[in-house]
This record gives C-alpha cells, sequence and structure tokens, in this order.
C-alpha cells in the first residue's frame, strides 16, 4: 500500500470519511476510531490518494455523464482542498471558468471514458475524474447521479 491514503464508504458519495492519512499506524489507529465510534467497518474501503493540483495548489475535479453509449462533459469544478465535490467560486477564477467552459463544450475526453464504460459495463451514470500526466484518474463512477444544473459564468 502507499500512503497517503483516505478512508471513504464504498455505497454512498460523500466523499471521505478522514483525512488524508501518511502511515499505516495512522491507519490502524484512524480504523480503531471509526470503529469505536460505531461506524460500519464493513463498507469501508481504503483509498490511495492521488495528488492532482495544480503548481497553484488548486486541484480540478471533471464531471462526465453516461447515458447508454454517449458520454457528456458536465462540469469542472476547482477547489484548495483536495476533496471536490462542488463549485468553489473562490478558486474558480475566470481563466478557470472559461477551461470548464471549454471542456463542456469540445467534451476532450469522452472517447477514453467510452472505453472506460465499456469496461466497467456501465451505461449509466456519472464519472468524476482528472487527468494526471495526460491520463485520466477515475474517483468514482456514480450509478445513481444527480442531473446537472444549468450554471452561469
Amino acid at each position: 500500500m502507499r500512503f497517503p491514503v483516505f478512508i471513504r464508504s464504498e455505497s454512498d458519495h460523500t466523499g471521505s470519511d478522514t483525512p488524508l492519512l501518511h502511515s499505516p499506524a495512522e491507519l490502524d489507529a484512524t480504523i480503531e476510531r471509526l470503529v469505536a465510534a460505531g461506524k460500519n467497518r464493513d463498507d469501508k474501503i481504503v483509498v490511495e490518494f492521488c495528488d492532482t493540483a495544480d503548481t497553484e495548489g488548486i486541484y480540478q475535479r471533471y464531471g462526465a455523464h453516461v447515458v447508454g453509449s454517449r458520454i457528456f462533459g458536465s462540469n469542472l469544478f476547482f477547489d484548495s482542498h483536495w476533496v471536490v465535490k462542488q463549485p468553489n467560486e473562490a478558486a474558480t477564477t475566470p481563466a478557470r471558468a472559461a477551461a470548464e467552459r471549454r471542456y463542456v463544450a469540445t467534451n476532450p475526453h469522452e472517447a477514453a471514458l467510452g472505453r472506460i464504460c465499456q469496461l466497467t459495463r456501465i451505461d449509466y451514470g456519472r464519472i468524476d475524474y482528472a487527468v494526471v500526466n495526460g491520463k485520466i484518474q477515475v474517483f468514482e463512477i456514480n450509478t445513481n447521479p444527480t442531473a446537472p444544473s444549468g450554471r452561469t459564468f
């Protein structure tokens, strides 16, 4: 196992249940605290952290919706925190808002995401991901997603 890691539930989409854990001892202590707090251990998974921050320390999370064989670029969110679940207006500069508009308009990862959907046999959902060194890094595929809402920039 490579550190840092975090713990999350495999059955919900709320993100991490823990901060980043940097050692086996820290992971073991955190698991003990979760169990002592009455958390269900059976649906927890340990996930390796993949640092996707840019040179300014801003993380970006792409969202794409899958409907049948079609992939639609939905949004591109930015945040200074590593868990990016919604737009952070403070981190969304005009240049980043323009990048989101370009992403939605051009859907540049459609073919690669289509291959991922074929491999996972998913034909409906939302893929949350980043691009790391030119490669797609999938965070999760939510098969019961919320439909995208229109946003203005």
